[in-house]
């Protein structure tokens, strides 16, 4: 239980966390909400249904969400933000190479993308 909540409102703060996690990692794959039905089996009417709010995704949805994300479902229960490299404030540049990370599969290519964020940062 996270410290200062009942446990309806800790259910609140995970699905809120799952949603937002699933519109971003979503957007940083440049998924419509048609791809993501088509790649998982999931009508896109629900997955705007849970994109919006109005009903939340069971277990048995977040496996092939996650599946079709390229991620891990537990991804989905953390959060995971932009902001969390530094605000609205950060430059494109650096968002750009943030959201590469997400999508780059060969491990030389994010080591030379972290190693250009970690030379970006120390220059600040």
């Amino acid at each position: 239980m996270i410290k200062g909540y009942t446990n309806a409102d800790n259910k609140t703060v995970v699905i809120s966390m799952i949603i937002n996690n699933i519109k971003e990692f979503r957007r940083l794959k440049r998924l419509s909400l048609r791809q993501l039905a088509s790649m998982t089996g999931i009508s896109k009417a629900a997955l705007n249904s849970f994109e919006r709010g109005i009903t939340s995704p069971t277990l048995e949805h977040l496996m092939p969400i996650a599946a079709a994300l390229e991620i891990k479902a537990k991804d989905l229960f953390y959060e995971t933000s932009l902001k969390d490299f530094g605000g609205d404030e950060m430059d494109e540049d650096l968002k750009e190479a943030i959201e590469l990370l997400y999508l780059v599969k060969d491990r030389r290519y994010i080591k030379i993308i972290i190693s250009l964020l970690k030379s970006h940062l120390n220059e600040e």
